[in-house]
């Protein structure tokens, strides 16, 4: 080539060299981008939905029913039972006079034993529970506090007399037809029919 061409050549191929470039340039501005697979998201892009969590797990039937209890089994309820009064336990003596045969002493304690002296006799025993339950019965009847405070009593020929004392309680009378007092006499009765009185 002669010097005279290359001199014109020159500047055509420079400004080709300037151009090439801003084509290039105005060419990617009108392209879209081409996104690869695993390319990173951009802000644009919408975000991804979170995956929904996991259903809980439902526990098996039999591996978690609980154990049913055993019914509790009611009772029969116990009969009442009355218990009997309770015996008192009050002593009493009895002194029995009469004309000709002296005096004779009965002792009776609470728990129902007895001692008899009369003379030269000496006697022991023990009264029986109907014997004793009757017993105690009489001594607490309020009557015989009233038959204690009587003094105006009928008095008889050759009568035996008797004498009852129950703790402060002194019951003083003639066996006579009329006028005996009712309460001490039954309990003078029932322990002639229990001992040698």
């Amino acid at each position: 080539m002669s010097a005279r061409l290359w001199q014109r050549a020159v500047p055509v191929i420079a400004m080709s060299l300037f151009l090439m470039p801003l084509a290039a340039c105005g060419q990617a501005d009108q392209d879209p981008p081409v996104w690869e697979a695993g390319s990173p998201t951009t802000a644009s892009e919408p975000p991804t939905e979170a995956a929904p969590p996991p259903s809980p797990v439902t526990p098996s039937p039999t591996a978690a029913s609980p154990t049913p209890k055993a019914s509790a089994t009611p009772r029969p309820s116990a009969s009442r039972t009355t218990k009997p009064p309770a015996i008192g336990t009050a002593r009493v003596s009895v002194v029995r006079t009469a004309a000709g045969q002296g005096a004779r002493t009965l002792s009776v304690e609470g728990d129902g034993r007895w001692s008899y002296l009369a003379g030269t006799r000496d006697d022991n025993g023990t009264l029986n529970q109907s014997q004793r339950e009757r017993l105690q019965a009489l001594l607490a009847d309020p009557k015989l506090d009233a038959e204690a405070r009587e003094r105006d009593r009928p008095r008889c020929r050759d009568a035996a007399s008797y004498a009852l004392n129950t703790g402060s309680t002194t019951v003083l009378w003639q066996a006579c037809s009329n006028g005996a007092p009712a309460t001490a006499t039954a309990i003078v009765r029932l322990l002639e029919g229990a001992t040698p009185l």
